[in-house]
């Protein structure tokens, strides 16, 4: 079969379904198809809760960036008061004025975390803490790519004193406590990630206590075979 690739030919622009992001203050803005291209979304609504209470309900046909903060257009706010009749006002045009986020933020499943930089990893918690959500994980992951550039050089210092105590030793011997040290400090970077993720152990020591302490230990270990 052939495709036809004169002008009759349309390519499908990408769009995102069933996007849902938490906004700070308690709102959550649901989307029902975004499109990251144009700024739009369609079918859209924004839940306000108070505590586990639902204040107030906006829902609209279609929303749209426009000049720094999103426009929604045709619908209606529902405000719900505790044993009042809730009051309903249709709009053609209203401005989400106390919504924090961006098209961005909308649009950020286009990139992983593991694919993203050291700086825009960075805006990303930055946006997450905006939106009120958990970012220990990222912040985690954040510290360790700083921390795990050094892992060569706390490996080498922790290893040069073992080698020089095994150094009558046969390879295979001293092949394998170098691969058992090693495979160690790769747990302990694993057992401080999981601490870190669970909130368990501050970000920056969840990342960097493994190198210190093998660092330390190196440290010693090399004063020791010293004398």
């Amino acid at each position: 079969m052939e495709i036809d690739k004169g002008e009759n030919f349309l390519v499908r622009p990408f769009v995102m379904s069933q996007v849902t992001i938490r906004d700070v203050d308690g709102q959550i803005l649901s989307v029902r198809e975004y499109h990251p291209r144009e700024r739009r979304g369609t079918q859209v609504t924004l839940d306000h809760h108070k505590g586990q209470r639902l204040i107030r309900k906006v829902s609209a046909a279609e929303m749209v960036w426009d000049d720094d903060e999103w426009l929604f257009l045709t619908g209606e706010v529902r405000r719900f008061h505790v044993g009042e009749v809730e009051t309903v006002r249709r709009f053609q045009e209203w401005r989400g004025k106390e919504i924090t986020s961006l098209p961005a933020d909308l649009s950020r499943k286009y990139r992983t975390t593991e694919q993203m930089s050291y700086s825009e990893l960075g805006d990303y918690v930055h946006r997450k803490v905006r939106n009120g959500q958990d970012v220990n994980r990222e912040v985690v992951e954040r510290h360790l790519r700083i921390s795990f550039s050094f892992a060569d050089f706390v490996i080498v210092l922790f290893g040069l004193p073992l080698a020089s105590w095994f150094r009558a030793a046969r390879r295979p011997l001293q092949f394998g406590i170098c691969l058992l040290a090693s495979f160690v400090f790769y747990g302990c970077i694993q057992v401080g990630r999981a601490l870190g993720w669970n909130g368990l152990l501050d970000p920056f020591l969840a990342a960097w206590l493994p190198n210190l302490l093998f660092l330390g230990i190196g440290f010693v270990l090399l004063a020791r075979a010293h004398k």
